[in-house]
């Protein structure tokens, strides 16, 4: 019985577990993959304001999204963090600034203000939508997908940990 109760808990399990070339040996994944331009459309750009093209802006083995805003706290502390790790490891690793913002101008402002070297975007439909999709309850958020979408670090606050998956030791 307890066998069969099992079964019946995995098959109506909604998380279905898939592997991926891009993903670590040891992994488990979840079906969170994520359309990077489904998600973006349009709507990334730089500091300065100009567009950016989903390809460009995702196109390591690695995407780190990063939610963030200029009015948070620890948000401004860990930029400067996140910049430093990104300069280290720009060769393996593309990030993309979710802007807690609901302007453009207030993206560009606070990735101007911190020399952000990579896109970005504001809250938009399909960005709120991602936040409810990966529970995303505060900022800073910064979490690690494969260049495919999957979902491979949840919470990549602590920088080690993403450092040891780009260095292939996850």
């Amino acid at each position: 019985m307890k066998k069969i109760i099992f079964a019946l808990a995995l098959l109506c399990s909604p998380v279905f577990m898939f592997a991926d070339a891009d993903v670590p040996a040891g992994k488990i994944q979840t079906a969170k993959r994520e359309n990077w331009q489904q998600l973006f459309g349009n709507d990334l750009f730089d500091a300065d304001g100009k567009k950016v093209s989903v390809s460009k802006a995702t196109g390591k083995k690695y995407i780190g999204i990063y939610s963030s805003a200029s009015w948070c706290g620890p948000c401004r502390a860990f930029t400067p963090q996140l910049i430093k790790f990104y300069q280290k490891n720009k060769s393996k690793i593309d990030i993309i600034l979710l802007g807690c913002h609901y302007t453009k101008k207030d993206v560009c402002d606070y990735m101007k203000k911190y020399d952000m070297p990579w896109a970005g975007t504001f809250q938009t439909e399909a960005i709120k939508r991602f936040f409810d999709r990966h529970n995303v309850q505060g900022i800073p958020d910064f979490r690690v997908f494969t260049r495919s979408g999957e979902l491979v670090i949840e919470d990549g606050y602590d920088l080690r940990t993403v450092q040891k998956l780009l260095d292939g030791k996850q």
